[in-house]
């Protein structure tokens, strides 16, 4: 186990997919007393029929299969109007603070996490697994624990839990961390996991579309009776250009990414234009040609340190990821006067999105990170 601690009982956070059960049977062979659960989180995807037969979603099935092949206990964690409720409060307040966050982010940190610690006391286990690919370790001349990338560092899940408190790494357990994939798939095959053929994450969105998810979420809890025009990120708006004359209308906030163009074409807009920024205030979305994507400085607020507790002489060399999966960009970080974090880079970034991360690394090491503005 990494780290400086001792479990007794493991809370194992399933997900269906091969890792999390992965995750469960290399504890169960170190000899850890442990059980699994999965948070049932909605229904999406499944027929009414299926619903009214009482089957369960893909994702819980093979959870299930997994924890029966290795004779262990196992929990359905119903969180479905909780979900619903916690879902439509946070992006309904960003998205009228005009940073609509990442839903990614959100169910990591917010939901899923926390969800499974709370079961996690309420079970009576002392610690919370998963099949993250990260390394928690615990740095005796520091004082605090580390967040490190994975061995596998295409699988490297690191840049979605940068938002962990020390209280959360001190309580969970990451056992992918030093693995790399294709030996997890063949560790599965070997037990005989049914899913050990299955898709790495069993995403909570079937389609893993967020954004389109959440429009569909927050149209259905709106209630038909109510005009899109009045449900926050979906009413649509006019697209401007840099100049702030009108251009065009956009179909909602929710569907458009800094960037890309997606949806601007079916709007007529030329090709040479992609969203450059959002404005909450007049639901406004602001276009603008290639050149105009780039910067040489981005903004975070939200920030969380991770490996240290500050920038040791207030700035320091890092590299910065934008988005997960995205390259490093190596630039100077800096903690501004008024609690922002800002990273001047050494070449131009293309496009960063506000609402999404900005997690910051020295090595292997997550440095900090926060929510791009």
């Amino acid at each position: 186990m990494e780290g400086n601690r001792s479990a007794g009982r493991i809370l194992v956070a399933m997900s269906g997919g091969v890792d999390s059960s992965t995750a469960a049977l290399l504890l169960k062979k170190e000899g850890y007393d442990i059980r699994g659960a999965i948070l049932r989180m909605h229904d999406a995807g499944m027929s009414t029929e299926n619903l009214v037969n009482g089957k369960l979603p893909l994702s819980i099935w093979y959870a299930r299969e997994a924890a029966r092949k290795m004779r262990i206990d196992f929990s359905i964690i119903d969180v479905r109007d909780d979900f619903d409720k916690r879902l439509e409060k946070y992006f309904i307040s960003n998205f009228e603070n005009g940073v609509p966050l990442d839903p990614d982010f959100y169910t990591q940190k917010h939901l899923q996490l926390a969800q499974m610690s709370e079961a996690c006391e309420a079970m009576g286990c002392d610690m919370v697994a998963t099949g993250h690919y990260v390394i928690i370790e615990y740095n005796d001349e520091r004082g605090r624990y580390v967040l490190r990338r994975a061995k596998d560092r295409e699988k490297d899940q690191t840049y979605k839990l940068y938002r962990l408190s020390q209280k959360d790494l001190s309580h969970i357990i990451a056992p992918l961390g030093s693995y790399e994939k294709e030996e997890i798939r063949r560790i599965a095959m070997e037990a005989g996991l049914k899913n050990a053929k299955a898709a790495d994450d069993l995403c909570f969105i079937p389609d893993k579309d967020y954004w389109r998810f959440v429009g569909r979420r927050l149209q259905e809890l709106a209630g038909a009776d109510k005009p899109v025009e009045q449900i926050v990120g979906l009413a649509p708006g006019n697209f401007v250009d840099e100049q702030g004359n009108v251009i065009g209308r956009h179909r909602g906030f929710l569907y458009y990414t800094v960037g890309q163009r997606d949806g601007l074409e079916e709007a007529g807009m030329p090709e040479n234009l992609y969203v450059c920024r959002k404005r909450a205030d007049t639901n406004e979305i602001i276009l603008t040609d290639e050149d105009g994507l780039y910067t040489y400085t981005v903004r975070a607020c939200k920030v969380n340190f991770v490996s240290v507790p500050e920038l040791p002489g207030g700035s320091m060399r890092v590299n910065t990821v934008l988005h997960y999966g995205g390259k490093e960009q190596p630039g100077t970080a800096a903690m501004l006067d008024d609690g922002t974090l800002e990273v001047r880079f050494d070449a131009p970034v293309r496009a960063p999105v506000p609402g999404l991360s900005m997690v910051l690394y020295d090595g292997d090491e997550v440095i900090a990170g926060g929510i791009i503005m």
